[in-house]
Parts: C-alpha cells; structure tokens; sequence
C-alpha cells in the first residue's frame, strides 16, 4: 500500500476592513463573471490560532453573515459586502471563525505564487539534494501543544523548531516556519518514499 502525505499550505493573510454587507445581495447579472462567497483565508490558514483561544478576532465593523443570510459559496453581486462567520465555543460563547468576501476567484492572499515568471535564479535540486531534504521531514518529532496566549481551546498539532534548526523550512533565528518551503520538502519525502517502494516492488518481481 502506497502512504501518502497530505498538507495544505495557505500563508497568513493581511486584515482588512469593508463595509456592512447588504441583505440578500443579489447575483450578478449575465455575461459578467460569477461572484460568489469564499474565505479571505485570514483567519484559515494552517497557522491562524484556534478562533476560540487566545485574543479574539475583530468583527471589522461587519454584520454577520447569519444576520445577513450569506453562507459560504452563495452567489452575490458586484457591490455585496463583506460579512463574518462565527463559531460556538466549547465554553458557549461565540468567537468570529472567518471572514467572507464576494468575488470571482479565490483571493490571491489565500494563494502563493508558483509561476516562473515571479522567480529568479531557479536551480532544480539533483537527486542528493532530494535525499538531504526528505531526510529533514522524515526525523522530524511531532508533538501537540498549545501556544502560551492560547485560552483553552483544543492542542495544536506540529513541532518545535528547536528541534528543527538549520533544517530547509525554519528561519535562521530559528523561531519561525517557512510553509512553502515545508509543503516543498514533504514532497521530496514523498518522491522517496515512493521510489523506495517502487524499488521494492521491482525486487519482489523478480523473485517470483
């Protein structure tokens, strides 16, 4: 059986403030671009704290989506407004959870930009590099724990970047993690677990 690694990297995403969204906005008219609902990733990306723990998110001077009766996806024109999504909290209170804009594509802060051209210098890494870097994920030690101005709330899932210096993805000061680069080096751990397996399979092949 193949094993798999699956990890979504989104980067944090700027704040920003709208005005009040209108109630019931209506969709965009034909031959125009579909509007539509979607996160500005600001509150969901892989690294943004748990919306239940630590300082609370603003509501940015919004209504509520509920009150407004938008959910994420619905069809919206040109002028609809931004609005926020809550969440319960175990201990009952509500805490803003995301923040829903109206447009056509996903929001470029909820992307990262890939393409040759934004690049400069590009060197592809031999097959000894790929190796160095698979290495690096594969001896990583995972723990759960909670950031210190996190406030109850579920255990975060990661690690420790002490454990991790001078690895691909953590910053020189050793504080924090490049996601881009570790979404990079899961891959190469994937390519080799992958080629170990298919090396394998060649050997058990020839034995038959």
């Amino acid at each position: 059986m193949r094993a798999h690694l699956v990890i979504m990297a989104l980067l944090t995403a700027c704040s920003g403030s709208s005005p009040p969204p209108e109630k019931n906005p209506s969709p965009t008219g034909s031959g125009g671009p579909t509007l539509q609902y979607m996160s500005d990733c600001s509150l969901t990306n892989p690294i943004a704290v748990d919306p239940c723990s630590g300082t609370a998110a603003s509501t940015r001077g919004l209504t509520s989506c509920a009150q407004a009766g938008v959910k994420l996806g619905d069809s919206c024109g040109s002028n609809a407004a931004s609005c926020y999504l809550e969440t319960t909290c175990t201990d009952g209170r509500t805490a803003v959870s995301d923040y829903l804009v109206c447009v056509d594509k996903s929001p470029d802060r909820c992307l990262t930009r890939s393409s040759a051209q934004f690049k400069q210098d590009i060197r592809y890494l031999s097959p000894a590099d790929v190796q160095a870097v698979a290495r690096e994920v594969e001896t990583l030690r995972l723990a759960r724990f909670r950031y210190s101005d996190q406030n109850g709330g579920e255990p975060r899932l990661g690690f420790i970047t002490e454990d991790a210096s001078g690895t691909s993805f953590v910053s020189p000061d050793g504080r924090t993690v490049d996601l881009y680069s570790l979404l990079s080096a899961s891959v190469a751990a994937l390519q080799q677990q992958d080629a170990r397996i298919k090396a394998l399979e060649e050997r058990v092949s020839r034995c038959r």
